[in-house]
C-alpha cells in the first residue's frame, strides 16, 4: 500500500477499511486473507447521502469484478454506468475490466484492475482532487499533504509515529495500526452491499480477529532476494505466492513510481536498473502557482523509509530556465541492489532564501526505484532507433545511448559537490577525487602504517600513485599493495613504480602521467591532482627536474592544476590529509 504521500507499508488485515475520509467523501476496501497475506477483494464509494454510491467486488462465489450502483448490481459489469454524479466503464469493454470509477462534481477518480492469480484480487488507484485534499484527509492513504511522516494518524487525525523500520511496516506492528484505527467493525459504518446470500457483514468482517500471523522477511530465502532484493513488499508476496505474484507487485510498483506526482516532483525514468548508471530528470510545476514567484528550488536527499534529511548539503537546483513555472534538472542515480529507493525534499527558494515551510516544499520519500535484471522491469536502455554496433566510447564518466541510429553521449550528472570517478564511472564528492602524486627517493624504511589508515579512513577513493627515482622500493604501508581490501568499491587505487632520476636531462624523463594511470584526467572529472616531491636530502627536485616539467606541462595541456603539497621530514602521505580542492581549502 502506498499512501498520497507516497509512504509504504502493508495492511494484512481481513475485513472492510477506511482508505480516506474527507468531508462527505469515504472510500473504503475490503481485504480478503491469502495464507498470511492479505488482497483486496473490493471498493466502494461515497461522497455523501445524497452522491451516488459505487462498489467494485470480486463475488465469493463466481470470483469474477460485481458492479454495485446504490445498493443494484448491473449485471454484465462491463455495461458501466452514468448518471449525473458518476460514470463507470469498463476501459476494456470486458466484464473483467479494467474499471474507472469517476466523480463527476468533484473528479474523484479510482482505477479499479483485477488480477485472476493468487486467488483473485484487485489492484486499485486512487486519484485524489486538490479540493479533498485541502478538506485535509484521514485513512490508510495518509494525509495527503505532501508530508509522508504524519501518514499514520488515529480516526480523529491525531497522528502516530511511523515505525522506522521497513520490516516493522509489512509486519504485526503495521497490522494491528490497521485494525485499530481504520477497520469498519459495524454494519451501519459499512459501504458496501452484500449482493450474495449467505455472505453477510460478519463473514467479511476480520476487525477481531485473534490470529495475526504475518511473513517474516528477516530472513529470506535467497531466490527471493535475487528478485526482488530489499523491496519489502515484493519479499512477502514472493515468500508467500510465489514470484509470479511477486512480478504484480513490482509491476504494480513501477506503474505507480512512473505516474506518482507528489507536490508536482516528477522523475524520469522513475525506475532504473541496478548497477547501471542513470541520469534522472528531475521537475517539479508550479506554472499554476500564480501567487508565489519562486527563484529556484534545493533539493536535498533524505532517508526513504524515515524522511530525514541525509547531510546539510543540498545535492542539485531545480532551475526555471525557460521561465514557464517549471523547474528542472538532472542527477546521476546509481543503484547497487534491487529494490533501493532515492528520496529527495525540495525547497523552494523565494526571495533569495529557502523556504522550507511553504506550502510548495515537497517531501518525496520514493523518488526513484530500482529493480533486479530477473524482474524485467526497468530495461533502461535509453535507446530510440537501432546502431550499426552497441553504443561504448570507453569513458565510465560518459552515458551512452542510440538516437536516430547514431551512437551518442551523455556526461554523468553529478550533484553539487561531486564529480565523476574515472576509475569507477561514479560519482563521488570531489576530495575524494584527486590524485595524489608523491615523488620521493628513501624513507628509512618506515612503513607509516597508521598515516596510511588515516588517509584511507579519510579519503576511500582517492588516487594515490607512489613515484619512487631509485632502483628499488622501501616498505609500504599495510593494504596499500592490496588496496581494494580497504577501498569501498573494490577497485585498486594505488600504485608504486621506480622511475628515472633525470637531474634535468630531457631524454631521461619519466612520464608519470602514463605510469601513473592518469590518461583519463579531465576538468570534466577531475580539475586538480596533489603533488608532493621530495627536497630533502638524497633527493632534490632538481632530482627529477625534466619529469616534473613533462608532467606540469601536460597537466596544463588538460586543464588540471597542480596543487603542490610539502614536507621536510620524508614523510610522503602526511602531506596529503588535507583538503586539496581549491574551494574546499580554508
Amino acid at each position: 500500500m502506498t499512501t498520497f504521500d507516497g509512504l509504504r507499508y502493508d495492511c494484512q488485515g481481513r475485513g472492510e477499511f477506511v482508505l480516506v475520509a474527507a468531508g462527505n467523501t469515504t472510500v473504503q476496501a475490503r481485504f480478503k486473507k491469502r495464507g498470511r497475506v492479505a488482497v483486496t477483494s473490493g471498493v466502494a464509494i461515497t461522497e455523501g447521502p445524497d452522491s451516488t454510491k459505487v462498489e467494485i467486488s470480486l463475488g465469493v462465489d463466481s470470483g469474477g469484478p460485481v458492479l454495485v450502483v446504490s445498493g443494484a448490481v448491473i449485471s454484465p459489469p462491463s455495461l458501466g454506468y452514468e448518471d449525473s454524479n458518476v460514470i463507470v466503464v469498463s476501459t476494456s469493454g470486458s466484464d473483467s475490466g479494467p474499471f474507472r470509477i469517476a466523480y463527476k462534481s468533484s473528479t474523484l477518480s479510482i482505477f479499479v484492475r483485477a488480477y485472476p492469480s493468487f486467488g483473485r484480487y484487485l489492484n486499485l488507484n486512487v486519484g485524489l482532487p486538490q479540493a479533498l485534499r485541502d478538506l485535509g484527509t484521514v485513512g490508510l492513504l495518509g494525509s495527503a499533504d505532501n508530508d509522508p511522516t504524519n501518514d499514520w494518524m488515529m480516526s480523529n487525525g491525531t497522528v502516530l509515529s511511523i515505525p522506522p523500520s521497513r520490516s516493522e511496516r509489512v509486519g504485526l506492528t503495521s497490522l494491528n495500526y490497521c485494525l485499530d484505527n481504520w477497520c469498519v467493525d459495524d454494519v451501519a459504518s459499512s459501504l458496501f452491499t452484500y449482493y450474495e446470500q449467505n455472505y453477510d457483514f460478519s463473514f467479511f468482517s476480520g476487525c477481531n480477529d485473534l490470529d495475526k500471523e504475518v511473513v517474516d522477511i528477516s530472513v529470506p530465502p535467497l531466490e527471493a532476494v535475487t528478485f526482488c532484493g530489499v523491496d519489502e513488499a515484493c519479499l512477502v508476496d514472493f515468500i508467500e505466492g510465489g514470484q509470479d505474484v511477486a512480478k504484480e507487485t513490482l509491476v504494480e510498483t513501477a506503474k505507480l513510481d512512473a505516474v506518482f506526482t507528489t507536490g508536482s516532483l516528477v522523475a524520469n525514468p522513475a525506475t532504473i536498473p541496478v548497477d547501471q548508471s542513470v541520469n534522472v530528470a528531475l521537475s517539479i510545476d508550479v506554472s499554476t502557482t500564480n501567487d508565489v514567484s519562486v527563484d529556484e528550488f534545493a533539493l536535498y536527499r533524505v532517508d526513504s523509509v524515515t524522511g530525514e534529511q541525509n547531510g546539510e548539503s543540498k545535492v542539485l537546483v531545480l532551475a526555471d530556465d525557460n521561465e514557464v513555472g517549471v523547474f528542472t534538472g538532472s542527477i546521476n542515480v546509481f543503484s547497487t541492489e534491487a529494490g533501493e529507493a532515492f528520496g529527495f525534499r525540495a525547497i523552494p527558494v523565494i526571495g533569495g532564501e529557502e523556504a522550507p515551510t511553504s506550502p510548495l516544499a515537497i517531501l518525496r520519500l520514493v523518488t526513484v526505484r530500482s529493480f533486479s535484471a530477473e524482474s524485467g522491469i526497468a530495461d533502461n536502455d535509453n535507446e530510440t532507433g537501432l546502431c550499426p554496433e552497441p553504443c561504448d566510447d570507453g569513458n565510465l564518466c560518459t552515458i551512452d545511448f542510440c538516437l536516430n541510429s547514431v551512437c551518442r553521449t551523455a556526461p554523468v550528472a553529478c550533484e553539487i559537490g561531486q564529480k565523476c570517478d574515472p576509475f569507477s564511472g561514479r560519482c563521488q564528492d570531489i576530495e575524494n577525487l584527486v590524485p595524489c602524486v608523491a615523488v620521493i627517493d628513501e624513507w628509512n624504511n618506515r612503513a607509516y602504517n597508521s598515516e596510511w589508515a588515516t588517509f584511507r579512513q579519510r579519503f576511500p577513493q582517492r588516487p594515490f600513485c607512489l613515484l619512487v627515482p631509485n632502483s628499488s622500493i622501501q616498505t609500504l604501508p599495510n593494504g596499500f599493495a592490496r588496496d581494494t581490501v580497504n577501498n569501498p568499491d573494490g577497485i585498486d587505487r594505488t600504485v608504486a613504480f621506480t622511475v628515472n632520476r633525470d637531474n634535468g636531462i630531457a631524454a631521461s624523463a619519466s612520464d608519470w602521467l602514463s605510469i601513473c594511470g592518469l590518461d583519463s584526467l579531465t576538468p570534466e572529472n577531475v580539475d586538480f591532482v596533489g603533488l608532493f616531491v621530495d627536497d630533502s636530502g638524497s633527493m632534490r627536485v632538481a632530482t627529477v627536474a625534466a619529469s616534473l616539467g613533462v608532467f606540469e606541462g601536460e597537466m596544463a595541456d588538460r586543464g588540471v592544476e597542480i596543487r603542490r603539497v610539502v614536507n621536510s621530514a620524508e614523510r610522503y602521505i602526511d602531506p596529503f590529509l588535507t583538503n586539496l580542492a581549491p574551494e574546499n581549502v580554508a
